[in-house]
């Protein structure tokens, strides 16, 4: 009996059946989509309006820059509408021009009387998307100094135009963020921000409480964090997502933003801990715990995000030798989408996302070729 009992004592349990991993996800081939976009063009921007999206870019013909603009609806692209011929525009990866479809016309920005490093946001109206005027800058400083990176938001009552503002930096000072009301015209602009990150691209979205705008900051401590700013009664108050990118220099990589259901969803990318795509989702005053995306001495960033009913699509790019990969996932863990390719060179610039029905919609530069776009259904995602 004890000989019994010692050996059932000594006996080892049989461990349980591992559970299986479970496999990742099948990364979606995204379709190609065709544009009417001459070789030279570059610079993609998305719009969201009220029937689709407005896709803005510029081209080149001889010394001049042309802005033009389609609306992509689910119907298809409309024909090209020009914008205007501009001698002193400047056409760059980073700093791209917008077209916006309002409840009060049309509203083109882009970066504009360009001499050495000071340029303008320069305005430009039209009724209908057919005779536009050109206003001027959207701000009254006079300074020469940059004025760029431009975010366009539109509700209802009001058109809100965000940009990073020069004119302290004339006597040394540092770049700061404003915004104005526009209609046909800018009107006074307040600041948002007195100190932020010199030429780091801003995105803006309007909530039920009115507009949010998110843009790399800067700290007296060269720390780069990402800001997202909402006006309240008692001014623009701020969230910090703070990741500790220390940074002597500004990294020309800035945050995306978009709204679905009063939900935020916010990408941006880092170099904190590595490069990494990052993604954060809550509200104008309450964003959750940031999310890794992707991450690797591979990724560039270039973020862009849309909200869709599945979640959060991010889409970003990344370098395999001198070969530009444009990828897109839902979530941390959702669906890889593999979107397209260009190169790795910052003449790719920023590839962009947005939502076209029961479709999201990616365009992208491919230095030499112009646009290239692609497609996927959200019911694949």
């Amino acid at each position: 009996m004890l000989v019994l009992l010692l050996t059932a004592c000594l006996s080892e349990p049989t461990p349980p059946a591992p559970e299986p991993t479970p496999e990742p996800p099948a990364a979606i081939e995204a379709e190609p989509l065709s544009l009417s976009a001459g070789p030279t063009a570059s610079a993609p921007h998305l719009t969201p309006a009220s029937d689709g999206l407005v896709l803005s870019w510029w081209e080149e013909d001889g010394e001049q820059a042309v802005l033009q603009a389609v609306r992509l609806t689910a119907e298809g692209a409309s024909d090209p509408m020009l914008v205007g011929r501009f001698d002193d525009a400047l056409i760059n990866w980073a700093d791209v021009p917008t077209v916006a479809h309002t409840p009060r016309g049309w509203l083109a920005t882009w970066p504009g009387h360009a001499e050495g490093h000071a340029y303008d946001v320069m305005l430009a109206h039209s009724e209908d998307g057919g005779e536009w005027s050109v206003r001027g800058p959207a701000h009254d400083d006079a300074t020469a100094t940059e004025h760029g990176f431009a975010s366009v938001v539109s509700g209802p009552e009001a058109t809100h135009l965000f940009w990073l503002d020069g004119r302290a930096t004339a006597d040394g000072g540092p770049m700061a963020l404003r915004v104005a009301t526009v209609t046909a015209e800018a009107l006074a602009s307040e600041v948002v921000d007195p100190r932020v990150c010199d030429c780091c691209g801003t995105d803006a979205v309007l909530a039920a409480g009115g507009p949010v705008v998110a843009y790399r900051d800067r700290s007296d401590e060269e720390v780069r964090d990402i800001q997202v700013a909402h006006r309240t009664d008692a001014g623009w108050q701020s969230v910090t997502v703070a990741d500790g990118w220390s940074l002597r220099g500004c990294p020309v990589n800035g945050p995306a933003l978009d709204l679905r259901d009063e939900q935020l969803a916010l990408a941006w990318y880092t170099e904190a801990g590595g490069p990494q795509v990052k993604l954060a989702t809550g509200t104008p005053s309450a964003l959750g715990e940031p999310v890794v995306i992707a991450g690797g001495e591979s990724v560039l960033g270039r973020v862009d995000v849309a909200m869709t009913e599945v979640g959060p699509v991010v889409s970003w790019l990344e370098a395999e030798g001198e070969v530009g990969r444009v990828r897109a996932r839902v979530g941390a863990a959702g669906s890889e989408i593999r979107v397209g390719q260009t190169t790795a060179s910052r003449s790719a610039g920023f590839p962009v996302v947005g939502r076209l029905g029961d479709r999201l919609v990616w365009v992208w530069t491919v230095p030499g070729e112009g646009l290239k776009a692609s497609t996927v259904a959200l019911s694949m995602l």
